[in-house]
């Protein structure tokens, strides 16, 4: 039945003047393969370096969630960059976790004037919708999962731990638990 089939379509080609054994058109640099459709070429690079500077994180209490963060994961406390901005610093400097004050829902939830021209600003100075504190989710190696997982135990919060298999880490540890807002904190050792 294949070859019938195949026989089939060599004789429609030649009949409508092609060649069934014709090499396949060039492609030009914004050809991907699919007929009719011409696919954007590739971004130009960037003309500087990029890396990963850190994170947001939204919390209700600046004190709460730094006694978390710097008392039970080992963070260093950085810079507080205005009132509602505390920088965290993980060892050695490395990417940041920047705890930003969620004042929506407390005694102070008046929507505070936007800080930068543009939708995403205004949509965070309102409390209609916004990043809001226990929406987080921030990955956290340490170098004793079980031992900080314990560490957060004792302190009353739940700090599971289970193994999982991970590329070149057969036995890689892990934990989940929530910081005091309830964001999602997942503790993956190095």
């Amino acid at each position: 039945m294949k070859d019938l089939i195949r026989v089939l379509t060599i004789s429609a080609l030649l009949a409508a003047g092609g060649s069934a054994l014709a090499e396949p058109a060039p492609r030009t640099p914004n050809d991907c393969g699919v007929p009719g459709h011409a696919c954007n070429p590739p971004p130009e690079p960037l003309a500087f370096p990029t890396s990963f500077f850190g994170a947001k994180l939204a919390v209700t209490d600046f004190k709460r969630a730094t006694d978390f963060y710097v008392g039970l994961l080992g963070l260093q406390e950085g810079p507080r960059y205005n009132d509602h901005e505390q920088g965290l610093l993980f060892d050695g400097g490395g990417p940041l976790i920047v705890l930003w004050l969620d004042t929506c829902g407390t005694a102070a939830s008046a929507p505070r004037p936007p800080t930068s021209p543009g939708k995403v600003a205004a949509m965070l100075a309102s409390c209609d919708r916004r990043f809001r504190a226990g929406a987080g989710w921030v990955v956290v190696r340490v170098s004793d999962v079980r031992r900080t997982a314990a560490a957060l135990t004792a302190a009353g919060y739940d700090a599971p731990t289970h193994e999982y298999a991970a590329p070149g880490r057969p036995h890689a540890t892990l934990a989940l638990t929530q910081d005091p807002d309830g964001n999602i904190v997942e503790i993956t050792g190095r």
